[in-house]
Order: C-alpha cells, then structure tokens, then sequence
C-alpha cells in the first residue's frame, strides 16, 4: 500500500513537470501500472491494501460498510512467529517499495526519453518551422525582389519602348520632312524664279489615265456580251482607288511618254499621303506612309529596306534598315517606284521586275506603284509582271488641262519673281502680278489655237514642253515649230540669256556650252550607257575638251554653273550628276551625233542599236537635224542589214518618225532598196512606207516608173500604185463623177472614191453563208468593202467640209443643204435627230474624234477613233448625198456594213467551202504579231494596211484588231446597242475571229471603236 502510495506520489510529481497534453495520457497509464501492480502483490501475499482510500469519502464509506471484519485468529506458535511475520512483511513491503521506485524510475526514465524525443521532435519541428519561415519569408523577399525587378524590368522596357517610339517618330519625322521636301515643292525654271521653291500643289494640273484591260472573249458563236473596254479620262485619284480598293490589286503600272509628267505624279501621290486626311482621296482608309525611290537608285541585291535606307543616308536622315523594315511590316505603305526605262540594260529591268514581284509577295500591307515609258515595258521583251496589277497609261493633256497648267504656271512663276515696289501695297502688287500672269498665259494659248500651229499646238500636250514653251514665251519671240526648235530655243535661255538678263557673265557662251555637254552626253549615252556619271569621272572627261574652248575655266566649276546657274544637271547622291530632265541629255547625244556620225563606224552602230529603248530618242534628235548626206548613209545602212528584213510594229513606227523629221530626205537609198530584186518584200515594203511619209510630186513620179517596170513582185507594184493613188491632189474636177459610171450595173472588180482621197473599195460576190446570229443559212447580195477602215486624214475632210474649209466640196454640196438631208433622214430615228441637233454649226465639234489631239492615235493613216455610232452614219451619209449631187446613180448608197456583210467578208462564202475563224486564210493558223494588232502588243492603234498577212483572199485589210468596227444594225430586237465586229488592238485573241461580236449604245464613243464603209445598192439587206 506504501508503494502505491508512494507512486502516486512520485508520478504526478515526474507529470506536473511535462507537457499538459502528454501529462494526461501518461498519468492515466502510470496510475493504472501502479494500481494492477498492487492489486498483484496484495493478492500474492495475502495482504489486501486498503483501496478505500482512494475511493471518494462516500464510496470508501459504502465499501468499509459492507465489508465484513474477519479478526485474525491467534498465532499458533506464539509471539516469535509473529515478529518472523513482521520481518518478511517488511521486507516484503521494502521489496515492493524498492520495485515501486525501480519502475517509477524505469517510467521516469522511460519518460525522461520520451520527453526528450518530444523535445527533439518539437525542436525540430520549431527548427522546421523556422526554417519554413525563413524559407517563406526568403521566397516572399524573392518575389518581392522578383516582382520589383520586374516593373523595374516593364519600366526600362516601356522607358526603351518610349525611347524607341520618340526615335522612330523622330526618325519618321525626319523621313516625312525630307520627302515632302523632295516631292511636295519644285523649283521652277522661268525668268527670275529658277531658285524659288514653289509647291507642286500651286502647279500641279491633275492628269488624265487611261486604264487597260482586256476585252471578255466569247467561247460560244454569236454569244453576245458588252465589251469592258478602257475607262477615260481617270484622275490620278480614281485609277489608284480602282486599282487597290475596287480591284484588289497590289501593283498599278503607269506608262507614259517622256516629259509626260510620270514622276510628277508620282510626287503627287507622295504629297497626298503626307498631308492630313490626303489618303482618303486615294481610297484608302487609314493613313499610308509613302516611300519614294527612283528605281535608277535601287539595288535589286538588297531588300526593299536596305535601299530605302540608302535613300536615306545619301540625304543625310540616319535612318536604318531596320526602322524602314519596321514600317514595311507594321504599317500601310505606299511604295513608289519610279522610272523603270532609266534601267538602260533589258537583262537590268528584268531583274527589277523579279525583284518588284518579290516584294508585292512578302510586304503583305504595302502598295506598289511603278513608272516606266512605254518603251522600258515591252511584251515582244518578254519583260512583264507576275503580280496581277491594274495597267494605266498618262495621257497627254487636253486643251483645258493645257490651260490649267499655263494660267498656274504664270501665276505662281510671276507671283515668286519680284516684290512690290516702292509705295505699292501688297494687294496692288499681287493684282499687277496676276494680272500680268494671265495676259501671258493667254497669248500662249491664243498662239497655240491657231490652225497653223496644229503640230506645236500637240506637242504642248507633254507637260514638259508646255513648260518649257511657257518659261522662253517672254524672252523670246519666236514661235518654235517642232520639239527640236523647243529644245533650241530652251536650252538657249538656260544657258545663256537668262544670265544676261541679271548682268551675269555665263562660264560659257551657249554655243561653247553646248559643244561641251553634246559630247558628253554622247559618251553617256554610247560608253557608259547610263543617266548618272562620276564627278570625277565626269571632271576628267571634259579637261580635254574644255582646253581649246577656254583654258581658264575648270571643270568643277562649270558644272556647278550647270547644276547651279542652268539648271541642266543636278547632284545624284554625293559622289555623281545626272541631267535633270533624260531628254536633255537625248537631246544633246543626238546633236553630238549630227557631226561625228561618219567617224568609228557609227552609222553601222545605229542600225544595230535600231529600235532599242535605250537609243529610240537620241536617234530621233539625230535625224531631226541630220543632212541629207547623213540620211541618205543611214537609210543605205539600213536597208543593206538584216535589221530591215523584218521589223516589229513599233520598229516601222520609229523608221516613220525618222522620216517625217528630217530636214532633208533624199530619195536616193529608198529608191535603191525598192529597184533591188534581192531585197525582200518586207525590205520593199518598209521603202515605199519611207516614201508615202515623204510625199509629193517627185515620190509619185518614181514610184510611178516602178510600177511600170515588169520586174519584181507584183504586191510590191500594187502597193506602189496604192500609194500613187492616195499622194494625187484631192481636187476633183466638175466633168468627173465621185464614182465610175453604172457602178452596180458593170460591177468592177474594185473602185476609188476622190473624196476620200481615192480610198479603194473592192467587190465582194453575193452568196450564202451560215450565219452565227441566226444559226441558218442566209444569203449575201453584191457590195463593195472599204480596203481599209475609215483614215484620220479622210474623217477629217469630212469635218472640215462641216466647217466650210472644204472649197471644192462646199461647191459641189453645200453644207446648209446637206444639213438638211441629213436631218430629213434621221427624223426617222428621234434618237439620232436628238444627238445631232439642229445647229449644223455645232456638229462640227460633236462629230470629230475624240482622239484628234491625242499623239497615240491621230496619225493621218491610223483609223479614226473615238467616233460614236451617229457619227459614222454621218459620214456614210456624207459620201451619198455627195455622190447622189454629183451622178446619175441615185441607188448607189454609202453606209456601215450589215453584220451579216461583214461575217461574208471575215469568213468567206459557203460556195468557196467551210468558213474561216479568222479573215486571214486558215493555213496561217491562230492569230501573231504578223497577222493583226491586237493584245496590247503595241499599245496604239497602227497606220492601216500594215498587217499585210492578215489580209481576207479579196485583199481586205484590218478586218481584224486595230479598231472594232461600227455595224449598221442593231445587236438585238431590243434595240438597245449597235453591233460592232473584229475586235481592236487591246483585245485578246478571241475578239479577232469572224463571228466575235461586241456592241455599244450608239451614242458611246471609245479609242477602241472605228468604222469601215459598205457600198450598196440598197440599203438593208
């Protein structure tokens, strides 16, 4: 019982000492030990401790109750055996005692390790926990370090970000502010205003565009559809919506002739992306940086980028390729390339091209605008453009826009060139200043309207020449006649008088000057075949020519005094010139050629280079001043070269033009080519084209003796009296009838009409056809055809006649009586009587082409163009009340062919077997550039009659391309459009065939739509 006591002594004592938690579950154990261990000995020995008192006082008092008290007998053996009994007990009871403390130890110790472990297991709980914290607290440090770091990091990005911006708007800035520098203002040439900058806004005439593109073929026979033809008289604005917004294109290629204002309009277009809201009247919808580069400073080795930056560093802007392939990507662009044909090598524009179909590929938000003359952008080159694109050509200006541009011109060149004078307001000075301004513009434009001037009053279409005429009017009063007098008198100005006018002594007299740059521009043009020199280069090459002229003055400074003083030349980066205008230095390379022609085989050289871009103009300078030595050694060079067996279109043109400038044309070398029986026919042909342009009396003579010569082809001859016929003066005497007597009673095989300058009309034998409208079989009458379709040269003896300036004619019918006759007869149609009117004074001007004026398609023998279907009647009428006035034959009647006729023609008669698809016989097969003028391969309408293999087996001409051709009949029942047939120059192929129909409102007028005249003996079929 002292044990247990003892224990419960001892442990609670070792408990108080540990840990709430772990005192309760261990006491509850040790109490439990100790009791059991008591209960054991206590029944072991026979001894029962007094539990009771550990009971609570009620319960020990209900135990002590019901316990019943058993005395203890008396010792059997006496006092002794009770003292034995008291030893063992108390040596029981020490046993007991010393194992109670044994196992209070043992649990002491037990629990000692226990707590310990608890202690370690808590200390490195806490250590954990610690070093959670720290790690915690560490990581919350690092994402805190981490979180600053990184708006440290955003800050220096957005602050880099900034900086970057600031830099590419400083850098933009600076781009913006050097290109409208370049483009957005232009110095102009006139007295006293050469070095005033004038905005090109103050000046600039909006030119008009044609845009191309092809007609639809027709798959089926007889299918009927409205031709897309060419949309006139486009603003610079409308072709560049049409060709991004509306068409969706990437590329939009403008062709124009030189001095025709291409790199003027691409500066436009620059100045309009540069200013505030200027995108949006170019279609686009957000605003567009331009880039402008002249395709003469591009590296086709190096990326859009690169050269742009090299752009860029030549002006001194310092900005990098990298800023430029920025904008490229990220922003809309406007890229203009300008001057394709100043790539003088044909291997060099091809690369270009490749190069400019690479860029439309990969710069997916930039828009491509390339220039070129119509001569750098040839097919027969095979040099095209992959991209699709929207083809565009600058037209000359007409007679407003020629007024336009001189009313600015004086008004912005007299407003820059003087101040007010002393005691004059300001408002005073600038109303004299206008008012002086228009006086001027308006004696140019009263010269220029003189019927006499009508060759210069063309020329003043080019933008260039007008301005050049408008800067010498003042200085000079002498009336230039042709391009070359312009220049002469231009170039004078420049270099000479202007200074003399100021009390300056040039460097050099213009004469000297000119004996200068003649032969450098001809070292350009023949040597380095290139628009941009050396400086140094350039220095050295004229030391040795300006050592006999005038020893005193030194290369450098005469070219600065070109550049500087004239204006001629100008800086081309740092290092080289350049003329400031290509045809200055064509100009002077063709003069240099007048007197050294003869020497280094030259002559031979200029065959061989014939009909190249690059010597196209330097060869027309050349003959514009050549003798007749020097065109006579030209044209037997020519002639006795392979060059001349076959030429393309456009070379015949060029040989034309030599012609027809030439001050002096012997007839010696073309009359050799024609009486040679080795020349070709092609040879022969080309010579008596030569001599049509020349002309006369004597042409008509020789070509008279060779016609009557047996010898040598018999087309070559009938040619020749072709051309006899046409130079015969137009008069017609009162004893000759218009047309051969009895005409539909004898029926002659062919016929000449006078009036139209005895243009050959031949006879087509009535039969049967299967016609493709129809679908049946239909029978053809008895008519005469038009060779040829309907001239220039004759359409405009027919307005004339309207104007009275036809004498002869006017006496044979007067124009008041045929006016009548004319309205009698188109009473019949309330549409035509509307159109015409009945002031017989105004048809004049509403009859004429609308292409006279236009270069490309006014020559005396291309067809006429730009006439409506009412106009054409009108002259068909024309020519039968003139024959009716002047003949017995009231039933012959002139007038537009019936479909139905001209299918006959195209494509022959049943009787003579299975139809042909096209005019010419079947056996030459699918349509070429020998046959027809057609796809744009020429891009102009050609003189008549020169596709001589396309023509039908009864010798008619041009039924194919050059023109569609007016009908006489109305497409459909609805009659709503006249029909039109053979489709015309910039048509594809499948226009060309017999039974290709096209149709128009009558009204409508196109450059695509001519006639040819039918003559009957009815009028409907």
């Amino acid at each position: 019982m002292r044990a247990s006591i003892l224990l419960q002594i001892i442990v609670p004592t070792l408990l108080q000492r540990s840990d709430p938690s772990m005192m309760r579950s261990t006491k509850s154990y040790l109490t439990i030990l100790s009791l059991g261990l008591c209960a054991l000995c206590e029944a072991s020995f026979g001894w029962r401790q007094d539990s009771t008192q550990l009971l609570p006082p009620a319960a020990r008092q209900a135990e002590l109750d019901s316990t019943v008290v058993v005395k203890p007998s008396a010792p059997q053996n006496g006092a002794a055996s009770q003292d034995d009994a008291l030893t063992t007990k108390d040596l029981i009871n020490s046993g007991i005692a010393l194992l109670s403390v044994l196992i209070a130890l043992v649990t002491a110790l037990l629990y000692r390790r226990l707590a310990r472990k608890k202690k370690e297991a808590e200390l490195r709980a806490e250590h954990e926990f610690k070093q959670r914290i720290a790690l915690e607290e560490n990581a919350r440090k690092a994402e805190e370090r981490r979180a600053q770091l990184r708006v440290e990091h955003e800050f220096a990005r957005q602050q880099e970000q900034h900086a970057h911006v600031q830099k590419a708007k400083t850098a933009e800035a600076r781009y913006r502010h050097a290109l409208e520098t370049e483009v957005c203002q232009i110095h102009l040439a006139a007295p006293g205003v050469d070095e005033v900058p004038v905005g090109l806004v103050d000046t600039f005439v909006r030119l008009n565009l044609s845009e191309h593109y092809r007609s639809e073929e027709f798959s089926q026979l007889g299918e009927l559809g409205r031709m897309r033809g060419e949309h006139e008289d486009l603003s610079p604005e409308e072709v560049l919506t049409r060709a991004f917004r509306d068409y969706g294109r990437k590329l939009l290629l403008i062709i124009g002739d030189p001095g025709s204002g291409k790199t003027t309009l691409m500066k436009y277009y620059a100045m309009l992306c540069c200013q505030d809201e200027g995108y949006l009247a170019l279609g686009f919808e957000q605003p567009v940086l331009p880039f402008y580069l002249p395709l003469r400073e591009v590296d086709p080795a190096q990326s859009l980028a690169e050269n742009l930056a090299h752009w860029a560093s030549e002006r001194e802007l310092a900005i990098t390729a990298e800023d430029f392939h920025t904008w490229l990507q990220n922003r809309d662009t406007l890229v203009l390339l300008d001057g394709l044909d100043e790539k003088s090598k044909l291997e060099e524009r091809k690369k270009i091209c490749e190069w400019i179909d690479g860029k439309c590929v990969g710069l997916k938000r930039s828009r491509f605008i390339l220039t070129s003359r119509s001569t750098g952008m040839r097919s027969r080159d095979n040099l095209t453009l992959r991209t699709p694109h929207v083809h565009a050509e600058v037209r000359d200006f007409s007679t407003e826009q020629k007024h336009e541009f001189l009313r600015k011109w004086f008004r912005a060149a007299f407003l820059e060139s003087s101040r007010p004078l002393k005691h004059e307001s300001e408002a005073e000075w600038r109303e004299r200043q206008l008012r002086e301004a228009e006086k001027n513009a308006q004696d140019v434009i009263d010269y220029l309207e003189h019927k006499e001037n009508r060759s210069l009053r063309e020329l003043a279409g080019i933008p260039m020449l007008l301005q050049l005429l408008a800067l010498i009017w003042k200085k000079h009063k002498t009336r230039p006649e042709s391009r070359t007098k312009l220049y002469d008198i231009a170039l004078d100005y420049l270099l000479e008088y202007r200074d003399e006018q100021r009390h300056l002594a040039p460097v050099l007299k213009a004469e000297k000057a000119r004996r200068v740059l003649a032969p450098v521009s001809l070292w350009m043009q023949e040597e380095l075949a290139a628009d941009e020199v050396a400086k140094e280069r350039m220095h050295d090459y004229l030391k040795p020519i300006l050592e006999p002229l005038d020893s005193a003055v030194q290369p450098e400074a005469l070219c600065a005094n070109f550049r500087d003083r004239a204006g001629l030349i100008a800086d081309y980066g740092r290092n080289d010139y350049i003329f400031r205008h290509k045809s200055f230095r064509e100009y002077f390379a063709g003069m240099q050629l007048v007197h050294v022609y003869e020497e280094k085989q030259r002559v031979q050289r200029l065959v061989e280079t014939f009909g190249e871009t690059w010597w196209a103009e330097a060869l027309r300078y050349f003959f514009s001043k050549a003798n007749g030595k020097a065109f006579t050694a030209f044209m037997a060079a020519f002639f006795a070269s392979d060059k001349s067996r076959e030429l393309t279109s456009e070379q015949q043109d060029l040989l034309l033009a030599l012609v027809r400038e030439a001050p002096e044309r012997p007839l010696d070398a073309l009359l050799a080519c024609l009486h040679d029986q080795n020349k070709t026919a092609n040879q022969q042909r080309y010579a008596l084209d030569c001599l049509k342009a020349i002309g006369g009396e004597r042409v008509r003579e020789a070509l008279h003796a060779f016609a009557e010569e047996r010898r040598g082809l018999d087309s070559i001859r009938d040619i020749a009296r072709e051309i006899m016929a046409q130079l015969e003066a137009p008069m017609l005497k009162p004893t000759i009838p218009i047309t051969a007597p009895a005409l539909f009673e004898q029926l002659p095989p062919s016929f000449r009409n006078p009036v139209e300058y005895n243009a050959e009309y031949i006879l087509l034998r009535g039969g049967t056809i299967k016609f493709s409208v129809t679908k049946k079989v239909e029978k053809v009458p008895d008519l005469y055809f038009a060779k040829y379709p309907v001239t220039n040269k004759q359409y405009r003896r027919f307005i004339r006649y309207l104007q009275e300036e036809e004498p002869e004619l006017n006496n044979r019918l007067a124009p008041p009586a045929f006016a009548e006759k004319l309205l009698e007869f188109a009473s019949a149609d309330k549409a035509y009587l509307y159109y015409l009117s009945r002031d017989r004074k105004a048809w004049p001007e509403k009859l004429k082409s609308k292409r006279d004026n236009d270069r490309r398609f006014n020559g005396e023998d291309q067809p006429v163009a730009g006439v409506t279907w009412y106009a054409a009647r009108a002259y068909c009428f024309w020519l039968t009340a003139l024959q009716r006035e002047t003949s017995n034959q009231q039933q012959v009647l002139y007038r537009l062919p019936h479909e139905i006729e001209w299918e006959r023609a195209a494509a022959g008669r049943l009787e003579e077997g299975s139809p042909r698809k096209y005019p010419w016989p079947n056996e030459k097969g699918e349509p070429n550039e020998k046959l027809a003028n057609y796809g744009h391969k020429v891009g102009q309408t050609t003189p008549v009659g020169r596709y001589t293999e396309g023509a039908t087996p009864e010798g008619l001409m041009d039924m194919a391309g050059n023109v569609w051709e007016w009908q006489e009949n109305w497409s459909s029942e609805r009659k709503e459009a006249r029909a039109l047939r053979g489709g015309s120059w910039s048509n594809t192929s499948g226009n060309l065939r017999g039974v290709a129909r096209g149709l128009n409102a009558p009204v409508n007028w196109n450059f695509n739509f001519g006639f040819r005249v039918a003559c009957a003996s009815s009028p409907i079929i």
